[in-house]
C-alpha cells in the first residue's frame, strides 16, 4: 500500500567548501510554521583542492600533486588558501623545529595512517618548548598522525598540550591519531579539542 505525504525531498548544491547552516522548517496545510531546526553543514574541498607533501619535496613547489609535493607540512598549511581544502602528508617521519600552526579550516590527512606518518616536536626527553602541533580554528580536522616528542612546557599557558594544543575554546575533530611520549604543565598528549 503506498501511504501519500507531503514530504519532499530537499535539494541544495553548495559550490564553495566551508561550513554553513542549513534551516529546515516545517509548516502545516494552513501554511503555519510547526517547527524549524538549524543544522550545520561543512562542506569538503574535492581532489583538485588538494596540496601534498612528501618528505622529498621541495617548500618552492606548488604542492598540487605527488611530484610537485611540498617538504614542510607548515609550508602546505600556509599555502592552502581554500577553506576546507586537504593538505595530504605522504608516509615519513616530519621532525619540527617549531610547532606547526594551524589558524584556518583545513583538513590535515596522513596518507597512510598514524602507523606510517609521524609528526615529532624532537624533544628526545629534554626542553625544547616545541609542542607538535598548535590549532586555533573550530573547524580543522586532523587524521591519521603520530605526534611524539612534543614539548610545550609553556608558563603562560596553564593546558598547552605537548602533542596538540587546541585554543580554548574551540574543539576541532582529531581523529585516529597516536600520542606517543609528549610533555606539557598540562595535556602532554593533547589540551582541548574532540
Amino acid at each position: 500500500t503506498a501511504i501519500n505525504t507531503a514530504i519532499r525531498p530537499i535539494f541544495h548544491t553548495w559550490t564553495t567548501p566551508g561550513t554553513y547552516n542549513m534551516v529546515v522548517s516545517a509548516y502545516d496545510e494552513n501554511s503555519q510554521l510547526l517547527k524549524s531546526i538549524t543544522h550545520t553543514v561543512t562542506v569538503r574541498a574535492p581532489d583538485f583542492n588538494t596540496l601534498y607533501v612528501a618528505s622529498t619535496g621541495d617548500d618552492e613547489a606548488n604542492g598540487s600533486s605527488w611530484g610537485t609535493a611540498k617538504q614542510t607540512i607548515q609550508a602546505a598549511i600556509d599555502a592552502q588558501e581554500l577553506t576546507g581544502g586537504r593538505v595530504m602528508v605522504s608516509n615519513g617521519v616530519y621532525e619540527l623545529t617549531e610547532t606547526l600552526l594551524i589558524e584556518k579550516e583545513i583538513q590535515l590527512i596522513g596518507l597512510n595512517g598514524a602507523e606510517h606518518t609521524i609528526i615529532d616536536g624532537g624533544s628526545s626527553n629534554q626542553y625544547t618548548g616545541v609542542g607538535c602541533m598548535d590549532i586555533a580554528d573550530n573547524h580543522t580536522w586532523v587524521y591519521g598522525f603520530t605526534f611524539r616528542n612534543g614539548n610545550d612546557r609553556d608558563s603562560n599557558k596553564y593546558y598547552s598540550g605537548g602533542g596538540v594544543f587546541c585554543n580554548y575554546s574551540l574543539s576541532p575533530q582529531i581523529e585516529n591519531c597516536v600520542f606517543e611520549s609528549n610533555a606539557a604543565t598540562e595535556g602532554g598528549a593533547m589540551a582541548y579539542g574532540t
